[in-house]
C-alpha cells in the first residue's frame, strides 16, 4: 500500500470517527430529553395532601346549606360517590361502621357526583337502606372536579382546620380508613 493511500485512509477513518461520535452524542442528548419529558409528571390538580381543602357551600338533600369551613374544629370525612357505583355500595357498610365508631367526633359527608339521576329522594333512600345517617349532598357545582376526583369512591380526610390529611381512591378497607380517622382526631 502506498503511503499516500494510507494517509487518505487515516483521514477518512478519523473523519468518520468524529462524525460517529457527534451522531452518538446527539442521539444520547435527544434520548435524555425524551426521557425527561415523559417522566415529568403533570402538575397535581385538585385537593392536595397537606394543603387547605377547597371550600364549598352546597345544599344537602334536606335543602339545608352545607358549608365546609363551618365544620372547622371537627375533622371531616368527604366521600365522593354514586349510588350506581358497585365499589361505593361495597364501601357503604365500612363507612357505616366508621360512623358508629367515630360519628360523634367526625363529620361524615357523602357527595354524589351523579346529579342527573341521583335526586335527593334517591340519595335519601340509599342512605336509609345502607344505614348511613350523615350529611348527603348532590355535587351541583362541580366540587368533585375541584377536588380532582376522577373515579368513585374517593375519600378525603380533613383535619380540624380543613387541611387534607389523606386521600383514598377506590374501595378502601375499614382498617385503613379507621387508621386515617384516628390520625385526624
Amino acid at each position: 500500500m502506498r503511503p499516500e493511500s494510507r494517509n487518505v485512509r487515516r483521514s477518512w477513518v478519523k473523519h468518520h470517527k468524529r462524525r460517529n461520535y457527534l451522531v452518538l452524542g446527539l442521539v444520547t442528548a435527544l434520548l435524555i430529553l425524551i426521557i425527561v419529558a415523559f417522566s415529568a409528571s403533570p402538575p397535581p390538580t385538585g385537593a392536595q395532601i397537606g394543603q387547605q381543602a377547597p371550600d364549598f357551600t352546597l345544599a344537602d338533600i334536606n335543602n339545608a346549606n352545607f358549608h365546609l369551613f363551618d365544620k372547622k374544629g371537627t375533622p371531616v370525612l368527604l366521600e365522593f360517590m354514586t349510588t350506581s357505583c358497585h365499589f361505593c355500595t361495597e364501601q357503604a357498610p365500612i363507612l357505616s361502621q366508621l360512623w358508629s365508631t367515630h360519628g360523634a367526633h367526625v363529620n361524615l359527608v357523602s357527595i354524589s357526583i351523579d346529579t342527573t339521576t341521583e335526586q335527593p329522594s334517591v340519595l335519601s333512600a340509599y342512605a336509609a337502606e345502607h344505614n348511613m345517617p350523615w350529611t348527603w349532598i348532590r355535587d351541583t357545582n362541580g366540587i368533585g372536579k375541584t377536588y380532582g376526583v376522577t373515579g368513585t369512591p374517593t375519600v378525603f380526610l380533613l383535619d380540624r382546620d380543613c387541611v387534607v390529611k389523606s386521600r383514598f381512591n377506590g374501595l378502601t378497607d375499614l382498617q385503613t380508613l379507621d387508621n386515617g380517622v384516628q390520625a385526624i382526631l
